[in-house]
């Protein structure tokens, strides 16, 4: 194995190790702004319309 090979799958893997747990954090925050956002919606009284 080359030393081009060597590097290039190393600097594949680094890029990989700061993917996956930035993937991971910006759907975990946005599906909590999402889930926040529908409770705020629901229990809200002044956001309630009068039938």
């Amino acid at each position: 194995m080359g030393l081009i090979t060597r590097t290039t799958r190393l600097s594949l893997l680094e890029v990989m190790i700061g993917t996956f747990p930035g993937l991971a954090i910006l759907t975990m925050s946005v599906g909590t702004n999402f889930i926040g956002d529908s409770l705020r919606d629901f229990l809200d009284p002044r956001l309630r319309k009068e039938i």
